[in-house]
């Protein structure tokens, strides 16, 4: 089991009563190293500024937090495991901690092993496996632990950044924020392991109850499908894409893309962002942890089912990158996709990326477009997903036909209007260049 170099607990000098009660309560098998105590900074003797609004009972409690992390920064410590007094183990413990830690991705930065998942109904946390969740905003920070140096900076300059705190705002609110952004291997079990003890709290000052709050699978993945344009670069997806949009799909909030000059490349701005960021063109891998793209990707594909949700209509999005990611995407979802696959010989995409970048060489080009025709033929060959299989050359000879094969794979119903717009999108300039691959000019 892993072993944090450092275990403190945080209580107030003057509250010998909550120490004791939580030594009471530990587990007689605990599995770490002893838990050392931290006497708490006390608002009363040191309080907050005249900026600070959320009370001194709370100042204290970041300080406490910040004075921990600036040690381990200091000494050198690589992991610390952060409790609170009124923390409170769960009934066998130690082997569902081992069972957790156990289960963790190896690049875990943070993990809470207890808290309370906020804006969790239309955020819901992300399953990496059936122990291991990424939350999307945990309150509380009774228990929560810290690995690495790149972590622990990263939490403290966050803490220390005093302009981006909000009114009346406790720590764990805007430990919440930086949660929000993915951007740090942040994770937690589906059932908290710890919870927060009966008494008064010195922060509100209410008289509180045992509490273990929901676990992560009470709050189930939004209940639409999301519509996967899969093709490579210049395989036709963007006008796919565009296609969908003009039949109600929602694609994004700011569609770009190389094909606007033509009436839009169909890519929302956000997804192009994040895509790009894990794989920058015309790269071949994907860079940093694979739990901050799954936690990205997935946060924006329920952004956007929640506004196609409020408008009566799906939601899909389109980027090339999809094409290598399709195996994430149908385990984030969670049985939730839908696939159209944008289908074109790969030497013609290649030829026809080729012409759009000269000043990228030919060979980098040709690799990267057969990394991601490999990785999707991959991908459509197992997928449990239902694919709708369009070929670029059939949607420029006959849109119609493929409108209405889309309408009927998504089980959707546009206006006339609606389908009209799409049957139009395929411009004659398209036409005319599948007229000439046919004939081999």
């Amino acid at each position: 089991m892993f072993q944090f170099e450092r275990v403190v607990c945080v209580s107030l000098a003057r509250r010998q009563d909550r120490w004791q009660k939580f030594l009471d309560q530990l587990p007689s098998d605990w599995p770490f190293e002893p838990v050392e105590l931290f006497n708490a900074v006390d608002g009363k003797k040191s309080p907050a500024p005249d900026w600070w609004r959320a009370g001194n009972g709370a100042w204290g409690c970041l300080k406490s937090h910040l004075n921990i992390l600036e040690e381990c920064l200091q000494h050198g410590i690589e992991s610390c495991l952060f409790l609170e007094d009124d923390a409170v183990c769960c009934d066998d413990f130690s082997n569902r901690v081992g069972k957790f830690l156990g289960s963790l991705p190896d690049d875990w930065g943070m993990i809470y092993l207890g808290g309370q998942h906020l804006w969790g109904k239309r955020n819901p946390p992300i399953q990496v496996n059936p122990d291991v969740y990424i939350p999307y905003n945990v309150n509380r920070t009774h228990a929560f632990a810290v690995r690495g140096k790149p972590m622990m900076r990263a939490l403290y300059k966050h803490l220390n950044a005093f302009q981006g705190w909000q009114k009346a705002q406790h720590i764990d609110h805007h430990l919440g924020r930086l949660h929000q952004r993915r951007e740090n291997p942040i994770y937690c079990p589906n059932e908290w392991l710890i919870g927060q003890d009966e008494g008064r709290s010195d922060i509100s000052w209410k008289e509180l109850k045992l509490r273990f709050f929901p676990p992560a699978d009470n709050y189930p993945a939004v209940d639409n499908d999301f519509v996967c344009v899969m093709g490579l670069h210049r395989s036709g997806s963007s006008c796919l894409a565009m296609m969908l949009h003009k039949l109600g799909v929602h694609m994004g909030n700011r569609l770009v893309g190389y094909e606007g000059r033509h009436g839009g490349g169909g890519e929302a701005h956000g997804l192009a962002q994040i895509c790009e960021q894990a794989m920058p063109f015309p790269q071949r891998e994907i860079k940093g942890w694979q739990g901050k793209l799954q936690a990205r990707l997935l946060g924006w594909i329920r952004d956007r089912q929640n506004e196609a949700n409020d408008q009566g209509t799906l939601a899909g999005g389109k980027y090339p990158h999809l094409a290598a990611m399709g195996e994430l995407l149908e385990t984030t979802l969670q049985g939730r996709m839908k696939v159209i696959h944008a289908s074109r010989p790969l030497s013609e995409s290649i030829e026809s990326l080729v012409k759009r970048e000269p000043n990228i060489k030919r060979e980098k080009i040709a690799k990267l477009q057969e990394f991601l025709w490999e990785s999707k033929n991959a991908f459509l060959s197992q997928t449990n997903a239902p694919v709708l299989n369009v070929e670029y050359r059939d949607v420029l000879k006959e849109p119609e036909r493929a409108v209405k094969a889309i309408i009927r794979f998504l089980d959707i119903n546009p206006s006339q209007d609606q389908i009209d717009a799409a049957i139009k999108h395929p411009k004659p300039a398209y036409r005319t260049v599948a007229a000439q691959a046919e004939t081999g000019r």
